[in-house]
């Protein structure tokens, strides 16, 4: 049987979130959507300090700004790195571009390339995808989460993580056998009190939380909570530079025996570079590479920075993205 890795990037979500420099536009525009919303002056009842919602409202508001700002004419990633020996700023902008992402996948509809994969491939009567089947993601989101979800039945983030056999960096969890997929650089969500347990902004993940004045509420209210020091939240979403050697055994071990490697929408960035060569490289049987992206000709010759022992025969340009390569070889 074929063993055959998605590694998916930022391009993969393109139809439903934005790729990394179109981030502080997007950013920006949801501060001022919340900037334009009055909200009650009054206190939030969970919240034990007695702060009026409308400073929270106020707080995510410099927050989010703050991110998009500081982010213009470089990367997230990049403005990041500038804060790594700032813990205090590097949570800070963890947790801004986390409300982000949470927000847009909650209003939005999912990029629906996720949904005709998943329809393609899994075997809904056991609700179980092929075994041979194992994806790579550098993504913080959950547009495959939320595809499955109607498949599976929940909307739970936590048990559709279950349910997938979902690695995800900061977690301390195990891979299975057979499918899996890898968040390389963590997910949106947060740790509470309790390191193993998720916090999630919405247990319905499926829902359409248009933008009014109760899913305004609603995101102020979840910043509230996750700001509260009380509450001892911490970000799940990271970033490359931050090592977690642990992830990328993991990793490793489970795609060793690649045989077809798919790579959509990912530009093999350098900041990924000592990660994906570590990885692909020890991909022993790897033959085949496709490269799925409308830029595919120039990734297939950045991969070879990453990797360089292929033929040119074996590295497939396919520029269509209107849905996932499924490869002959599946």
């Amino acid at each position: 049987m074929t063993k055959v890795t998605y590694l998916f990037g930022a391009g993969a979500s393109a139809n439903a979130l934005p790729v990394v420099k179109n981030l502080p536009k997007r950013i920006t525009e949801l501060a001022t959507e919340i900037g334009n919303k009055e909200l009650s002056s009054g206190p939030f009842t969970l919240i034990p300090d007695g702060e009026t919602k409308r400073t929270y409202q106020e707080n995510l508001l410099k927050d989010l700004l703050w991110l998009a700002d500081s982010s213009k004419g470089t990367t997230v990633d990049d403005f990041a790195k500038r804060l790594e020996s700032n813990k205090e700023d590097l949570k800070r902008l963890k947790i801004s571009l986390s409300m982000f992402f949470i927000f847009e996948q909650a209003r939005i509809s999912i990029d629906m390339r996720y949904d005709e994969f998943i329809n393609s491939t899994l075997n809904k009567n056991l609700l179980e995808f092929p075994e041979n089947i194992k994806i790579l993601t550098w993504n913080y989101d959950y547009q495959f989460e939320k595809a499955f979800s109607k498949y599976c039945g929940s909307h739970n983030l936590i048990e559709i993580h279950k349910k997938l056999n979902v690695v995800s960096k900061s977690l301390q969890n195990k891979p299975g056998e057979g499918f899996a997929i890898f968040k390389l650089n963590g997910t949106t969500a947060f740790a509470g009190r309790d390191s193993s347990e998720h916090i999630e902004s919405n247990t319905n993940i499926t829902i359409d939380l248009y933008i009014n004045d109760d899913a305004i509420h609603n995101l102020v209210n979840y910043y509230a909570h996750i700001i509260n020091p009380e509450n001892k939240c911490s970000p799940y979403l990271s970033f490359s530079w931050e090592k977690d050697e642990s992830m990328v055994d993991k990793s490793t071990s489970c795609t060793r025996d690649t045989d077809t490697l798919v790579v959509i929408g990912y530009t093999f960035p350098d900041s990924n570079r000592e990660v994906d060569r570590k990885i692909i490289g020890a991909m022993k049987n790897l033959r085949k590479v496709y490269f799925q992206d409308p830029d595919a000709e120039n990734i297939r010759t950045r991969f070879q920075a990453v990797r360089n022992n292929m033929l040119p025969k074996d590295l497939v340009a396919y520029p269509e993205v209107g849905s996932f390569l499924l490869p002959d070889e599946l």
